[in-house]
C-alpha cells in the first residue's frame, strides 16, 4: 500500500472537533494498509498518528532537530526519522511518500502545500494532493485568480470536506 503524508496544525487540542477527525483518518488509513507518515508531534500529527496505532498501522515521524522547543515527539510513532533542519524534514517527507493530505494548519501547513505545488511546477514530483477545502479551497483559488498558481496546479488538487469524503470518492485506493 501507499506512503501516506498527512500534514497539519502542531497547536490543535484534544477538545476540538477537527483533532477526533484527525484520530478517525489516521485509523481509515491503517485500516486500508497505509503507511502514515508526518511531522511526529502533537496536534493533528499525533492525533493521525494516535489513530492509526491504535489500528495497528505504521506511524512514522519526521522530526527536526531544529525543533527542539517542542515538547517531543508524539507517543503513537512506530520509527522516528530525525532530519537536521526543516527544509531537510521537508524534503524526506516529499520525496518518501506517494500521497499527501493537507488537514488545517497554519504557515508551517501552508509551506508543505506551497511547497508540493513547486515541486510539481517544476516536474520533481507527482505526488498527488488531498486538501481540507473549507481551509485551503479559497485560498488557493485566490492564487491561481492572481496568478501565483497556474490552473493546472489547481485542478489536480482533490478538494474533501472530511475524512469520509476521501474514501468515498476512493481518493487514496486509486493510487
Amino acid at each position: 500500500m501507499s506512503k501516506v503524508i498527512v500534514f497539519g496544525a502542531s497547536a490543535t487540542e484534544t477538545w476540538e472537533p477537527i483533532y477526533q477527525e484527525a484520530i478517525l483518518l489516521g485509523k481509515k488509513l491503517a485500516m486500508y494498509g497505509h503507511e502514515v507518515w508526518n511531522g511526529g508531534y502533537f496536534g493533528l500529527m499525533g492525533a493521525v498518528s494516535r489513530g492509526a496505532f491504535s489500528e495497528g498501522g505504521v506511524v512514522v515521524g519526521v522530526t527536526s532537530k531544529t525543533f527542539s522547543f517542542r515538547s517531543g515527539e508524539n507517543p503513537w510513532l512506530s520509527r522516528k526519522i530525525e532530519a537536521d533542519d526543516s527544509i531537510q524534514r521537508l524534503k524526506i517527507m516529499l520525496t518518501e511518500c506517494d500521497i499527501a493530505i493537507a488537514l488545517p494548519g497554519s504557515v508551517g501547513t501552508l509551506n508543505e502545500i506551497l511547497m508540493l505545488l513547486t515541486l510539481w511546477k517544476v516536474r520533481e514530483i507527482k505526488m498527488p494532493l488531498i486538501a481540507w477545502k473549507s481551509s485551503y479551497m479559497n485560498l488557493l483559488n485566490h492564487l491561481n485568480q492572481n496568478q501565483y498558481l497556474d490552473s493546472e496546479a489547481l485542478s489536480k488538487i482533490f478538494f474533501v470536506d472530511d475524512t469520509k469524503d476521501i474514501f468515498e470518492r476512493n481518493l487514496i485506493m486509486s493510487v
